[in-house]
């Protein structure tokens, strides 16, 4: 695509009042940068190459925020939703502020627990036994594949890959898209470690011991890729293509902020690809992008453009996949991807060609609720939004009511009646009539109003709306934990039923979830591994996948552990997509009937491995790790000459360890 050229001054660009800035045509950090520049560009401050690419990547972020800022409102209303608030009349916080205990309005959490359910459940799904699953394509790939899926496991549980899966599934759900984005990370710690004291031998210029010495070396404690979440309210995703298709866009981006302490470190760390940061030293300046933008969770804690502690920096991070030649970066007429980042808009601090083997942007967006074509989808929470008001409605108007009748209402002659102790609010109540209405009736001077509940059956109303959102939302109280009332006993069928319905409607977000999101992930991981793992690492293996390493590696495991090298690793692989079913799903008492009856038939027996049927039992009543009781074959050995064992062999009284599943 040719380069599209705007004016940059037209770009949305906030600044402090009339400060007076650093100059960016500085030339006094050029010759600490320009052996940093990618394919020997000119990126300083205020270049034409530089001022062309800021301009080409401002104008996406640009056009991408426009697409977004529309959904925002709609979002903050949720927000407030799963934050339980909703602002006070100002005649509710006069009752608040003279009673407390008294109730006012509230937000009914009902899409707080359901929002919670169903995350409970994605949580069941991938976050027991390993997060991504392989296999191999074809047989010489069996075994490194289980090598790269204990290499995987070891980063996402270092990495904590869950929880920033679980920010991910929350947006999900909540704003109708959910996305993280991957890194490849390096940790280096000191590691103590002895090391040989001695002196040299002037005759033979050997080294002699004498003794040891404890010595600090760095150490790599931690390589891998990591996730990391990206709030849907900063992400800037290409309009052109659906939004959970993020590899069929353009391009796709971030904003993020961070500070100039931050960034100068990360521009200072080993391997790093950024440059220019020392131009932003004394820049008191944000992106335009998303400026105004701050979600209601987050309402009251915003970053301020100024600190005296900070010196705050946006930074717009994207993906463009462009083709070299017509963006006069290179030679090349084919289509590559690129990594930029923008600082403040105003300065570029990274530009380089990503060469990842997979050539993907390596960012994962999930929309459980998507139609196939929209940009925005429509969220799961965003359908009861409108049953949740409902359903604060019927309850603060029965608490509304409620404060009404218990504060009576009368009506009173103040001729008659001395009005201060009408006021008190106290029991036990004493009105004193006045000297001159003494004898008279007191029904003259005070008179109770009457007051009608039109509120009874609201409580009614509120179970059967809270009813409805459940349905609808899939979150059915079978799910929730929480039995239904009848005045008949639910039988077990009838439950089993119930719940089975509910389950699949949650079973099929977390399968396409797998399949928009976790399948791409899967993949990266292992390519990323593949490209970039350089150290050696041990990891735990039991049962099954013992086994069959052992196989393999005869001497390679010790103590439950092998040893995965970079070269075991090159193999070609398939990502196994998780159905989102979970444990406790199936007919477990079916399963036994069925295991009862094969058990004690012989033909069945013959045609039918019933030590897997009975591991498959295990599992499905939850036991995780069932591989544990394995029993490891032991080969007992016997010593014998070549010519014994050709005779044997084809006599048919001995196979070869290959044939016999050892």
């Amino acid at each position: 695509m040719p380069p599209v050229i705007v004016n940059p001054d037209s770009l949305s660009r906030v600044s402090v009042g009339n400060l007076e800035l650093p100059d960016l045509s500085d030339q006094n950090f050029n010759s600490d940068y320009k052996s940093l520049y990618p394919e020997g560009l000119d990126l300083k401050p205020l270049s034409d190459t530089h001022e062309r690419l800021l301009t080409e990547v401002l104008f996406r972020a640009q056009e991408s925020e426009r697409i977004m800022t529309p959904r925002f409102d709609l979002w903050d209303e949720i927000d407030d939703m799963l934050r339980v608030y909703i602002p006070l009349s100002e005649t509710e916080r006069v009752v608040s502020d003279n009673d407390p205990r008294k109730p006012v309005s509230i937000v009914v959490p009902e899409l707080y627990a359901i929002l919670e359910t169903i995350l409970t459940y994605n949580i069941s799904v991938f976050g027991s036994g390993e997060l991504f699953r392989y296999s191999g394509v074809g047989p010489e790939d069996v075994i490194g594949t289980l090598l790269m899926e204990k290499s995987v496991d070891i980063q996402t549980k270092k990495g904590k890959a869950l929880l920033e899966l679980y920010s991910q599934w929350r947006d999900g759900y909540a704003y109708g898209i959910g996305i993280v984005g991957l890194k490849w990370d390096v940790k280096v710690a000191k590691r103590t470690v002895l090391d040989d004291e001695g002196v040299i031998d002037p005759l033979t210029g050997q080294f002699i011991q004498t003794g040891t010495v404890k010595v600090d070396i760095d150490d790599i404690i931690f390589e891998g890729t990591r996730l990391f979440s990206i709030d849907p309210r900063k992400y800037l995703p290409d309009p052109m293509v659906p939004i959970y298709k993020v590899q069929d866009g353009e391009y796709v981006g971030w904003k993020e902020t961070t500070n100039f302490i931050r960034a100068r470190s990360d521009e200072l760390s080993p391997g790093s690809s950024m440059f220019n940061v020392k131009y932003l030293r004394g820049r008191i300046r944000r992106s335009g992008i998303y400026i105004d933008n701050v979600s209601a969770a987050n309402r009251g804690f915003e970053p301020q453009l100024t600190s005296e502690s900070t010196q705050p920096i946006d930074i717009i991070w994207m993906y463009i996949d462009l083709i070299p030649k017509e963006w006069e970066l290179g030679g090349s007429d084919e289509p590559e991807k690129w990594l930029f980042a923008v600082a403040n808009d105003e300065v570029i601090v990274s530009a380089h060609p990503m060469g990842l083997n997979h050539n993907m942007f390596p960012v994962g967006v999930t929309a459980p609720d998507f139609g196939g074509h929209e940009i925005m989808p429509v969220s799961r929470l965003e359908l009861g939004k409108g049953l949740q008001t409902a359903t604060n409605f019927w309850y603060n108007s029965r608490m509304a009511n409620v404060r009404k009748s218990l504060n009576n209402m009368f009506v009173v002659n103040p001729k008659l009646v001395q009005m201060k102790t009408v006021y008190n609010p106290g029991p036990g109540k004493v009105i004193l009539m006045r000297q001159s209405a003494w004898g008279k009736s007191a029904k003259d001077a005070v008179h109770q109003l009457q007051v009608t509940d039109v509120t009874a059956n609201h409580m009614t109303d509120l179970a059967t709306t809270r009813g409805l959102m459940r349905d609808l939302l899939s979150a059915a109280d079978s799910v929730q934990g929480v039995q239904r009332i009848s005045g008949e006993r639910v039988t077990a069928s009838e439950f089993g039923s119930t719940k089975g319905s509910a389950l699949s409607r949650l079973q099929k977000g977390a399968l396409i979830t797998s399949l928009q999101s976790m399948d791409d992930l899967a993949l990266m991981f292992a390519y990323h591994t593949q490209q970039f793992m350089s150290e050696p690492t041990y990891a735990k293996v039991v049962g099954r996948t013992q086994v069959d390493l052992e196989r393999e590696y005869a001497q390679g495991i010790e103590r439950g552990r092998v040893l995965i090298r970079p070269t075991d690793l090159n193999i070609m692989f398939d990502v196994e997509t998780h159905d989102g079913s979970t444990t406790g799903e199936e007919d477990t008492d079916g399963w036994i009937q069925l295991w009862n009856m094969g058990a004690s038939h012989p033909e069945v027996l013959q045609a039918i491995d019933f030590s897997r049927v009975f591991l498959h039992i295990a599992r499905i009543l939850g036991a995780d790790n069932v591989q544990d009781f394995l029993r490891v074959p032991e080969v007992n050995g016997q010593v014998t000459n070549q010519g014994d064992i050709q005779q044997q062999l084809q006599a048919g009284n001995i196979i070869p360890l290959d044939q016999a599943g050892v």
